[in-house]
């Protein structure tokens, strides 16, 4: 015999069954009930038409962290999900000198058998 059905979920919201939910006994189909209601809270699914309606509310909730998956006739065909962000993908170091003590600085000039701008034609060329 199944447990009983709580009478409320983990945020205090009664769990009413829905129709057609109570066995030959007079249970409660409790596991489909929960699980329906943590696959809304997990993904959002909209219609083509609905997404583009209420985009900025959409995008929203991808801020937020939630995903959102858009379909065309009940058939998937997106998914937005929020980005990933793990840590600063750019890695600022600081000089190991100033700039000032290397700003009159000048290189030799490199010592090729021919010359940048003859270089340049050839690859051009090439193309």
């Amino acid at each position: 015999m199944p447990p009983p059905a709580p009478s409320s979920t983990d945020t205090g919201e009664p769990v009413a069954p829905l129709r057609g939910d109570a066995g030959r006994d007079g249970s409660v189909a409790l596991v489909d009930r929960l699980a329906a209601i943590w696959l809304h809270v997990a993904m959002k699914r909209v219609k083509i038409a609905e997404f583009k309606d209420h985009l900025s509310q959409h995008l929203r909730e991808v801020e937020r962290g939630n995903e959102v998956e858009i379909t065309d006739r009940d058939r998937p065909i997106a998914r937005i999900v929020p980005v990933r962000r793990a840590g600063p993908s750019l890695v600022l170091v600081p000089p190991k000198r100033p700039f000032s003590s290397v700003r009159s600085k000048r290189h030799a000039p490199a010592r090729w058998g021919i010359g940048s701008t003859e270089l340049l034609l050839e690859e051009r060329q090439q193309r």
